[in-house]
């Protein structure tokens, strides 16, 4: 009973550290590095229907914190095309993108847009970002010219 209390608290903590707004998914390779040592080395003494049950356990809570990445990074994507969609239409509408600070968009899921006043005398093109949740230096970016996300990996 101790072994499955004490696999519940670790599955929380992973859940905690693997969540899209906390560390990000990068951690969970850690975490299921560190778990297949331990359930390979460490847990001999179990017993095998103990040891399935942890190893259920485990697997549903990768497939939660999989989960929650998908949905992040589909909502990322939604939240980043409406913010597009709007520097283009103000784009239309005015002749030239709005400066980055001038342009208030919401601050959810990394997403950055820059577009300094030289970008706005030039006539040169902005830059849309945000962070992939499952690898820390995986960027998305918008391509304003081609009306295209580029994905730039790690």
């Amino acid at each position: 009973m101790i072994s499955i209390i004490k696999t519940l608290i670790g599955i929380a903590i992973f859940l905690f550290f693997t969540h899209p707004n906390a560390l990000g998914g990068a951690f969970a390779i850690i975490f299921v590095f560190a778990w297949l040592v331990d359930e390979l080395i460490g847990r001999k003494k179990q017993s095998p229907k103990l040891g399935r049950i942890r190893v259920a356990c485990w697997l549903v809570a990768f497939a939660i914190s999989c989960g929650m990445h998908y949905v992040y990074n589909h909502n990322a994507r939604i939240h980043a095309q409406k913010i597009a969609d709007d520097l283009d239409a103000y784009r239309t509408k005015h002749g030239h993108y709005p400066e980055h600070n001038a342009y208030n968009a919401p601050r959810q899921y990394h997403l950055r847009y820059i577009c300094f006043e030289e970008c706005v005398k030039n006539q040169n093109l902005p830059i849309l970002i945000y962070s992939s949740s499952l690898s820390p230096f995986s960027r998305y970016g918008y391509d304003f010219k081609n009306k295209t996300w580029e994905h730039t990996p790690d």
